[in-house]
């Protein structure tokens, strides 16, 4: 990018790039604008809701007008079952965790819990 521009336009930036590229561009954008010094503002056109999720704000345009500004409202839950699914399996592990920690806890306390 050349030049301090307050604002990059970015049509399907991810289209044609596979899974890796893509998230590479993802976290520069994110990185740009969230940057203290000079952040930008990053208009993106996407047909794909797993990636307008990421986005810090999204808008559903139908018909020329703004038809929702949130991604359940747009697209509904059911396309982004893939990121609540890995929030619910993250969550798993963590509960696991907590459980490991209380039985290694109960065990040292001679069977008795903290």
């Amino acid at each position: 990018m050349a030049g301090h521009r307050p604002l990059l336009l970015a049509d399907e930036p991810t289209g044609n790039l596979d899974t890796v590229s893509g998230e590479e561009i993802l976290n520069l954008f994110k990185e740009l604008c969230h940057a203290e010094n000079d952040p930008i503002s990053i208009l993106m056109v996407t047909h794909d809701p797993n990636l307008a999720a990421k986005a810090d704000r999204m808008l559903l345009l139908k018909d020329g007008i703004t038809a929702s500004s949130d991604i359940r409202s747009a697209w509904g839950d059911d396309v982004l079952g893939h990121e609540m699914a890995d929030n619910e399996i993250a969550q798993k592990k963590k509960s696991r965790r907590k459980v490991k920690r209380r039985s290694k806890a109960s065990n040292a306390n001679g069977g008795e819990e903290e």
